[in-house]
């Protein structure tokens, strides 16, 4: 179903100092470092997240008017 799907598995240390420097746990941090890396937005509704990675983070809901 997927024949181009990649597999991407983050450098570890990267992962563990980025997860220290934010504050948000290693696994979070996977997704933000993959999101980094493939220069593509990580869209999501954890607050934490979107609070300790602007730039990389987007909110899942609606911007309000």
């Amino acid at each position: 179903m997927f024949s181009n799907a990649i597999e991407l598995e983050p450098d570890g240390d990267h992962v563990l100092k980025t997860a220290v420097e934010r504050e948000i746990s290693a696994y979070d941090t996977q997704f933000v470092a993959a999101a980094a890396e493939f220069d593509v937005l990580l869209v999501t509704a954890d607050k934490r997240i979107l609070t300790k990675c602007p730039g990389i983070a987007i909110s899942l809901e609606p911007s309000p008017p």
